[in-house]
């Protein structure tokens, strides 16, 4: 965490509060715990993330070298 950037500390602790804060209405409101599955939620979100971005570059390097 101590190597990571200020701009992406602040989106990391942005999106850790916001996911807190949600997990904690619902716990309050309906006694559910979804914490956990909003964990794997961002996980899985975070990996679609890196394959539509990889997708994207590798279209431009393809377009740049093959074209």
């Amino acid at each position: 965490m101590d190597r990571l950037p200020a701009y992406m500390k602040l989106c990391f602790f942005a999106l850790f509060n916001t996911i807190n804060k949600i997990a904690y209405d619902i716990l309050r409101d309906q006694g559910v715990d979804n914490l956990p599955l909003f964990e794997k939620a961002v996980f899985v979100f975070f990996i679609l993330i890196l394959v539509i971005i990889s997708k994207y570059f590798v279209s431009i390097l393809a377009s740049l070298f093959f074209f």
